[in-house]
């Protein structure tokens, strides 16, 4: 990727970021209720007040300028309402490690166990290895996040159980969420890598180097897996993004701190600047990732093409 198509594609990201902080900007402010009805009734004076102290007295127009002038600073605000007074940014920060950390060891998983055996059941097509791995992932599939997360749970609320439901704290209460989300996205990268390795075992340029007397093992790393997984690089910004900030389903079921609260009570208890702030996160980490990918993706092409 040229300099120039680098500069391209960061613009259009920041095209992208102040579209989505308009939407949500508009959404948010047409969302009935008050940010402040968690401090139960209050009179007509006593909430003029309060919108008066935010500055939500002011038409929309002028809200929208001084959010979008405070972001440009790195300023995302105060919370209304999830922790009043806190800034957005403190809010955010602790409960984004705790995602990333889940996101990370599902990450893991995901890659070892889904692109691991997608490549050993796409290097034996059709095999009885291959069918009882496509069979059991097609199954993790079909679980969902929902069923399988529940499923997990349950384990750790059983009564002598190695493993905890709640929290993240230890090592214990670690494994069963990274298992929730890291077998369901490895479901998804069996598919991927396995239709990528079956793929290019098929192509002509291979034909022909295993005519030459290469040995299979080094067709399959030299040739068959590079040239599957470039394809798969176009798909890994929001596959890694969603799995880096994590489940929003996986950290509800078990009560993890992370992300997943502050969209779900930014949005119930209408905090906006969390709720924002919250939405930008991810719409930053998505555009990182997925220009970064983009990146790697052009820059290994040109090396086939090279060679």
């Amino acid at each position: 990727m040229t300099t120039r198509e680098l500069g391209i594609r960061f613009l259009l990201s920041l095209v992208v970021l102040w579209a989505v902080f308009t939407a949500t900007f508009a959404l948010t402010r047409l969302a009935p209720g008050s940010p402040f009805g968690h401090l139960g009734p209050q009179s007509p004076e006593a909430s003029r007040n309060m919108d008066r102290q935010h500055q939500l007295d002011q038409p929309a127009h002028r809200q929208y300028g001084a959010q979008l002038f405070s972001l440009l600073k790195g300023d995302l605000g105060t919370s209304l309402s999830f922790a009043p007074g806190a800034r957005v940014s403190s809010v955010l920060w602790p409960r984004f490690l705790v995602s990333l950390r889940l996101g990370l060891w599902a990450l893991v998983v995901a890659v070892v166990l889904g692109g691991g055996c997608g490549i050993i059941a796409g290097a034996r097509l059709r095999s009885p290895v291959d069918r009882v791995l496509t069979v059991f992932f097609l199954l993790l599939a079909s679980a969902s996040v929902i069923v399988l997360g529940g499923a997990l749970r349950a384990v750790g609320t059983t009564s002598g159980s190695p493993f905890l439901a709640g929290g993240f704290q230890t090592w214990r209460h670690q494994v069963l969420p990274v298992l929730a989300l890291g077998l369901v996205y490895a479901a998804i990268l069996f598919r991927l890598v396995r239709g990528g390795v079956a793929q290019q075992r098929t192509s002509k340029l291979l034909v022909a180097v295993a005519g030459r007397g290469v040995s299979p093992r080094r067709i399959l790393w030299r040739y068959v897996v590079p040239a599957a997984l470039v394809p798969l690089l176009s798909y890994l910004g929001p596959f890694v993004a969603g799995m880096l900030t994590g489940s929003l389903v996986v950290e509800r079921l078990f009560d993890i701190p992370g992300l997943a609260a502050c969209f779900v009570q930014g949005a119930a208890s209408r905090d906006y600047p969390l709720l924002m702030g919250a939405i930008l996160v991810y719409t930053v980490l998505l555009l990182a990732l997925n220009l970064g990918f983009e990146w790697v993706r052009r820059a290994l092409d040109a090396r086939e093409v090279a060679r």
